[in-house]
């Protein structure tokens, strides 16, 4: 009993530590936007990258099962490169497969305050940016106790839309209306930009996402010097050459270190690792670029830096 109460100690010691490195890197995270629309009538969102949520007020409900009254707040925070899903601790991984990214994206809706679901067999229609032209399929976010985020797949691909040639009339919807006109190059080239509108079934962490299929992958091993007395840290390998970020959060108890090796990484790789830690509520960090090489051992030798320094180094 007493070997397991030390253990859960260690265990929420470790979350707590884990807790404060997260809520330094979200400081600088990519920042959420926010709309605010009428509860009654069909309002499209578009964000800044171009995605586009088709809200129909009648699908929502509150948390607690009532109808929705009152404003509708959209959050909407797009995520089209590494940098910023690094900044935003949203590494592109399932179930410890690495994931090539076409965009991820964080959809939430609340109406005074209250948490706002779908209705039961309803489903929110989102064009997202069309950012690859490879295959891309659905994946749906979760955060675990660590704030780790692990995607799931979902059996729904991205489809292109057709080539956009005519534009149906605004009031009634029929392309073959009197008011319907031929698109003109812009309208053409902007359509062209999105997917078609995929149906989604649950509010959170989206991904437009493919599996990264290469036969050559290793591992990386990360070690600390003997003089570092590192507790807790995050480490991210942000790849240069694809779209793609992995994280792990480095538990260092009574000198056993936990999850300090990435696996199956594509060996010749071009990445850059980024690690910080808190020591007595001062910052440190490591840095450097690199090409993966098979069955790496890399020692982190931290220094420590100043908050307008740290800023920098998560934003180049």
């Amino acid at each position: 009993m007493a070997l397991t109460s030390c253990d859960q100690k260690a265990n929420l010691d470790s979350k707590t530590e884990i807790g404060k490195l997260n809520d330094l890197l979200q400081k600088y995270e990519e920042p959420s936007q926010f709309f605010s629309i009428s509860s009654d009538s069909i309002v499209h969102v578009i964000g800044e990258k171009g995605t586009v949520i088709n809200i129909n007020p009648s699908d929502l409900i509150t948390e607690n099962g009532h109808p929705i009254v009152d404003n509708i707040e959209v959050e909407l925070k797009e995520l089209t490169n590494q940098n910023q899903m690094f900044r935003t601790n949203a590494q592109t991984v399932s179930n410890g497969k690495l994931l090539v990214s076409g965009g991820a994206y964080f959809i939430n809706i609340k109406t005074k305050g209250q948490q706002v679901k779908l209705k039961p067999n309803k489903t929110l229609k989102v064009e997202f940016p069309k950012l690859a032209e490879n295959e891309m399929t659905l994946f749906y976010g979760q955060r675990d106790s660590l704030g780790q985020i692990n995607w799931d797949s979902v059996p729904k691909k991205f489809e292109k839309k057709p080539k956009l040639v005519s534009v149906r009339c605004t009031f009634c919807g029929d392309k073959n209306c009197l008011h319907s006109r031929m698109a003109t190059p812009e309208e053409a080239e902007l359509e062209d930009k999105l997917y078609t509108a995929i149906e989604l079934s649950n509010l959170g962490w989206i991904n437009c996402d493919r599996f990264l299929e290469i036969e050559n992958k290793t591992d990386l091993m990360v070690n600390f010097g003997l003089v570092e007395k590192i507790s807790t840290a995050n480490i991210y390998l942000i790849f240069e050459d694809i779209n793609s970020v992995m994280q792990t959060c480095l538990i260092n108890d009574n000198d056993k270190v936990k999850n300090n090796t990435f696996k199956n990484i594509p060996t010749g790789s071009k990445v850059r690792l980024v690690a910080y830690t808190l020591k007595d509520d001062k910052i440190f960090t490591y840095s450097s670029r690199m090409t993966i090489k098979e069955n790496q051992t890399l020692t982190l030798v931290f220094k420590e830096t100043n908050e307008n320094d740290f800023k920098t180094l998560i934003s180049n």
